[in-house]
């Protein structure tokens, strides 16, 4: 077997996937050396753009590109390194059971992670429990950030029970909604959320509505023809223009993830169910950003995983106490306002991104045009 640079290695691979797809283009300073020098296929040349030293105007170029049906890959020879780590590979599918934790592609993956992280000008992470676990891969604490996941106050805001065209479509007029909004993946605890609704199946003002899709919503699906359960209903995802009154439908939400996976992913669906004034229910480790948000708060409730008879309590006592759930959901809301708000994301963005281009000294990323 020949070997290689890792720099011919890399672009062996571009020439590869721009003979396969004619869509994709390379842009970037003086890179149409490669095709000269013989790095790659000079018949590549006309999609092989050859730019000044002008990282602001072909990295909007890149951006914009894809809108008109192209695929660009920008070559950047100087930049800053941001790692927005929002899940953690090859973590994830190790605890989904997907991948062996030993495997020699897990050590690989791993490997590269690692590289990666330890590389990186900053490390952003969506809370806590994922700062501590990115910490113990090495990454030192100044080089970590965390912003949370975020969402728009504005484009999210509660709808009435009296007019949310959900309630009257899915019949569900006068109960008491129990929601279950988004992705049904292996990475979620369904048994816990499936026993609770069985355990309520003779409580007929409260209903259960589970709205999305993923690898373990066909389990819930059979559990409920199993057990034969009339309190609960599966729809598919809804339009997004419709967020608001879908979030708005549910009295109270569910959130769910697997104990080991905590730090590794932060489900973001909280912060939507927050700008709906809605309280929630996380099922999962008490140490993750979401219990925390919660109970710092004082907007929802933790049950740990497999605890399915103290989720049926919570949803039962905030049924017989409306005031309550909408009181806690008053502060979601206003908690989301004060502290995950998509403008103070945006903003705490900003000013990363600037002090980091300081750091490295990028005039022409800091310096107002």
């Amino acid at each position: 077997m020949s070997e290689i640079s890792y720099f011919e290695a890399i672009y062996q691979a571009h020439q590869e996937e721009m003979q396969r797809d004619e869509r994709i283009v390379m842009i970037g300073e003086d890179i149409s050396l490669y095709t000269k020098s013989g790095i790659m296929d000079g018949a590549l040349e006309d999609r092989i753009f050859s730019t000044p030293i002008a990282e602001n105007g072909f990295t909007g170029m890149g951006v914009s590109a894809p809108l008109t049906g192209l695929r660009p890959v920008v070559d950047l020879t100087i930049s800053s390194f941001v790692y927005w780590a929002m899940d953690i590979y090859p973590d994830l599918p190790v605890a989904c059971g997907v991948m062996k934790p030993t495997s020699i592609f897990t050590r690989c993956f791993d490997k590269l992670n690692r590289l990666c992280l330890l590389k990186a000008d900053r490390v952003i992470v969506l809370g806590r429990c994922m700062s501590q676990l990115v910490a113990n891969k090495g990454v030192p604490s100044e080089r970590l950030e965390i912003i949370n996941v975020w969402s728009d106050s504005k484009a999210v805001v509660p709808v009435d029970r009296n007019r949310n065209r959900y309630r009257k479509r899915w019949k569900l007029d006068g109960a008491f909604v129990v929601m279950y909004s988004g992705n049904i993946g292996l990475g979620h605890d369904v048994s816990t959320l499936c026993e609770a609704i069985r355990i309520l199946a003779g409580r007929e003002d409260i209903r259960f509505v589970l709205v999305g899709e993923g690898k373990r919503k066909r389990e819930v699906e059979d559990f409920i023809a199993k057990h034969g359960l009339g309190n609960v209903q599966m729809h598919s995802y809804q339009p997004r223009t419709q967020l608001d009154e879908s979030l708005s439908l549910g009295d109270l939400h569910l959130i769910s993830m697997k104990e080991s996976i905590s730090g590794i992913m932060v489900p973001s669906k909280l912060y939507g169910i927050m700008a709906a004034a809605r309280p929630a229910v996380f099922i999962g480790h008490p140490d993750s950003e979401i219990a925390k948000v919660l109970t710092e708060n004082h907007c929802g409730y933790v049950v740990r995983c497999g605890d399915s008879k103290a989720l049926a309590n919570i949803i039962e006592e905030l049924a017989g106490n409306r005031n309550l759930c909408r009181e806690m959901g008053r502060r979601a809301r206003q908690a989301m306002i004060d502290h995950y708000d998509c403008s103070d994301a945006c903003a705490a963005w900003e000013k990363l991104l600037l002090h980091v281009a300081a750091e490295n000294n990028r005039q022409d990323l800091i310096t107002p045009t």
